[in-house]
């Protein structure tokens, strides 16, 4: 079996910066940016305590003069926001990375994902209340990591997995 992933790592990235509110490292070499968490203790403390209700992350960001896309949602960005009920993501986004909205408990909607290539493994951990998720053209969906969905109990999917996929986790 082939897995393939693009596995991002902030060591690939520039420093981090804050950009209308929300954490940013960019990749100089190649204009990206991807939303990542608030502090160097993502693991024992929440990101983003003062975010209620809805996120808007633009397709496009500006440091020191120059333009970067946002292209992905880092590991633990947004891990245990509370009150986060709705995220709206850009066309730009491509890779949601390993646990980014982990325990967002209240998480009942995140779209569009239009261009979603990659889910890596346990990116939607413990979204209990996520009730529905659409990705409006699966036909890029080449990975969906392992438990990606886990504890999400109330969850709908309206995708098709298509041939093209690589991997696509599994419990065995």
């Amino acid at each position: 079996m082939l897995i393939a992933t693009t596995t991002i790592s902030s060591r690939a990235y520039g420093y981090g910066f804050e950009y209308q509110g929300l954490n940013y490292i960019c990749d100089d070499h190649n204009h990206t940016a991807m939303v990542t968490y608030t502090s160097n203790s993502c693991l024992s403390e929440p990101n983003y305590p003062n975010i209620d209700n809805s996120i808007y992350i633009p397709e496009t960001i500006e440091k020191d003069g120059e333009t970067y896309t946002v292209t992905s949602i880092g590991a633990y960005a947004f891990q245990r926001v509370k009150g986060l009920r709705a995220v709206y993501l850009p066309e730009t986004v491509t890779t949601i990375c390993h646990y980014a909205f982990n325990d967002c408990y209240d998480l009942l909607i995140i779209e569009p994902l239009t261009n979603v290539e990659e889910i890596h493994e346990f990116a939607f951990n413990m979204c209990q209340k996520l009730v529905y998720f659409s990705i409006a053209d699966a036909s890029n969906l080449k990975y969906i990591g392992f438990e990606a969905f886990n504890s999400c109990d109330n969850l709908q999917f309206d995708f098709k997995i298509y041939d093209n996929a690589k991997y696509i986790g599994t419990d065995d």
